[in-house]
């Protein structure tokens, strides 16, 4: 899950520590309302609450019957209960998010069985595999609706660029009731294979046949329980692998990474930076209310196979594209595509990004968030190729042959116009060309540039589609 990404409060991080059982994670549960109902006078939406806590309760409930099904192999397994219970904090207070969320896991909470069913049925491997399909799907699940019932106004960014949470909640539901009913199907199988097998074993009255029929049952017991404790060690000498090419994987990517930071920004710096500046904004100026995000969605539902440019001022106040860039970093922090990201104002003091710093920046970004990247790739990752790239051109090759190997990439690029011309390349020739181009190769990676300008002429909407709003007066030109 993406619990690390998401700075949970010291209240969360208690309630994510919920491993006592089913019992105290409902106590806990009634006690987030009896909050609420204390902090708020007796609305219709606390009425709404009530019912919508039973639901939630009853769902908790069908969960844990898979998480004491699991529980005997990790204690781990209890971090389900903590989950919900964010998830429930998160949308207790809002009408609109119980409701959204309502239908979902109320559809889930009818099709789970009741919590006995999993200490009945028949225990065949086929059946456990199922089982824990079931718990990885609903984790999935969970992690989804954690996500985005926490983001609060991020969730508007993630709709609109990525897809409408919902249709994604609902992918997941479907690939649960599939399991469901494979689990249905075997449990059925099963029973008619345990009472046939019965049967037989009445009508044989040979008490040899029973003795060797018990001693293959304790053969294959022992062989299962070998096989079982041979499969456990190799599980721990996979991890310890992949472990180890984990480490070696990142510190091979740091050492490529030193080769170029000599003049690199820290986008983490400069994103602190930027974060703590005051901007000058008005409510009405700010993106959730200037209408962007039916500019940015209508971009999403085409395919975001083109740049994105977005120019927007707010009179003589602060632009309000880069209060949109800072809150479109912070949403996907916590999501599953590779963020990379240059914000080219508000930089350190004496600092600046050029085009080649700014491939440097994000071919750095890639390489930490992706550090098998550099394994995958030893002929173009080596320190060797990375020292000799020197130019625009050497150093875009890199990048573009890192990215295409990404399944899903999103690039950031804020005020586009701070980026100063360096030796061999500049924004209108060099860098808005390569990018205009890399955005239009497939689709698994997206390109949205800000700025306080509209782009330069000579791109044509399919390639490259524009927007401008002003929320002050009229649109300043790029001269």
């Amino acid at each position: 899950m993406r619990l690390r990404r998401l700075n949970l409060s010291a209240r969360e991080e208690q309630l994510l520590k919920t491993t006592e059982g089913v019992n105290v994670a409902l106590d806990k549960l009634r006690q987030i309302q009896e909050q609420e109902d204390n902090g708020a006078m007796k609305s219709s939406v606390m009425k709404h609450a009530s019912s919508f806590t039973n639901g939630f309760s009853e769902f908790m409930v069908k969960i844990s019957g898979i998480v004491q099904t699991l529980l005997p192999q990790s204690p781990e397994y209890t971090v389900t209960y903590g989950v919900l219970l964010i998830i429930f904090k998160a949308v207790i207070t809002k009408k609109d998010r119980q409701e959204s969320i309502s239908r979902f896991i109320f559809s889930l909470s009818n099709r789970l069985p009741v919590v006995g069913f999993y200490r009945e049925v028949f225990p065949t491997n086929a059946l456990k595999v199922t089982v824990a399909s079931i718990y990885a799907g609903l984790m999935s699940f969970l992690d989804e609706v954690l996500i985005y019932y926490r983001s609060g106004r991020f969730g508007k960014i993630i709709d609109a660029v990525i897809q409408p949470a919902e249709s994604k909640f609902e992918k997941h539901i479907k690939d649960i009731e599939l399991s469901i009913e494979k689990m249905n199907s075997l449990k059925d199988a099963a029973h008619v294979a345990q009472q046939n097998d019965m049967q037989e074993l009445l009508k044989d009255t040979g008490h040899v046949v029973a003795r060797m029929f018990q001693n293959f049952e304790c053969a294959a017991v022992a062989m299962g329980s070998s096989i079982a404790m041979i499969d456990q060690k190799i599980d721990v000498i996979r991890s310890q692998t992949e472990k180890f090419l984990e480490i070696e994987a990142f510190k091979y990517a740091l050492s490529l990474r030193q080769v170029l930071s000599s003049d690199e920004i820290n986008p983490q710096e400069s994103f602190v930076i930027s974060s703590r500046g005051d901007l000058q904004l008005s409510p009405k100026d700010r993106w959730e209310n200037n209408g962007i995000l039916d500019d940015l969605l209508s971009w999403s539902m085409s395919g975001r196979n083109s740049l994105f440019w977005i120019g927007g001022s707010s009179g003589n106040q602060d632009s309000w594209v880069t209060d949109f860039s800072l809150d479109m970093i912070q949403a996907f922090q916590a999501q599953s595509p590779i963020l990379l990201y240059a914000l080219c104002n508000n930089l350190p003091s004496s600092q600046f990004l050029t085009p080649r710093s700014l491939i440097k920046s994000l071919i750095t970004q890639l390489l930490t968030s992706h550090p098998n990247l550099a394994f995958q790739n030893p002929e173009l990752c080596n320190q060797h190729r990375f020292a000799a790239a020197t130019t625009f051109g050497q150093l875009w090759s890199i990048f573009v042959k890192l990215a295409i190997e990404v399944p899903e990439l999103f690039i950031v690029v804020d005020r586009v116009e701070q980026c100063r011309v360096d030796e061999d390349a500049d924004l209108s020739h060099q860098l808005l060309p390569s990018l205009v181009e890399l955005a239009g190769e497939g689709g698994h990676v997206s390109v949205i540039v800000t700025s306080i300008y509209d782009p330069p002429d000579g791109f044509g909407e399919e390639r490259l589609k524009s927007v401008y709003i002003d929320t002050g007066k009229r649109a300043k030109r790029r001269k």
